[in-house]
């Protein structure tokens, strides 16, 4: 609610416009000339995309790469195993744009060997 002159007001917004959309904080842009930093994340799980996005919403300005041995972008596993009529791009943790709007690099196919 909004406060004006000392009386609030009710803001709203349908349902549908707030399952459409999921609230992500403000990220802060790539910038390496301030940061040379390379954060490199392995797995395409949940994890590893709220750790990459937490670093963008913290201010972190260097470079971000998440690696994956899956041939899609991160997904929800869980639903996937449960809705089996549902692909993995279907269910898509973020959208491409989202890496690509905030400069975090995903590889895909890729094993990190020891």
């Amino acid at each position: 609610s909004e406060v004006e002159d000392g009386k609030f007001g009710v803001v709203t917004a349908s349902r549908k416009a707030l399952a459409a959309s999921r609230r992500v904080k403000e990220m802060c842009p790539l910038v390496l000339n301030e940061d040379n930093r390379t954060f490199f994340i392995v797995g395409g799980g949940p994890a590893s995309v709220i750790c990459a996005e937490t670093l963008r919403q913290e201010g972190f300005k260097g470079r971000i790469v998440i690696a994956t041995k899956e041939n899609v972008l991160p997904y929800d596993r869980p639903k996937l195993s449960k809705a089996l009529h549902l692909t993995a791009e279907e269910i898509q943790l973020r959208p491409p744009s989202f890496y690509h709007d905030n400069n975090i690099e995903v590889l895909l196919e890729k094993e990190v060997c020891t």
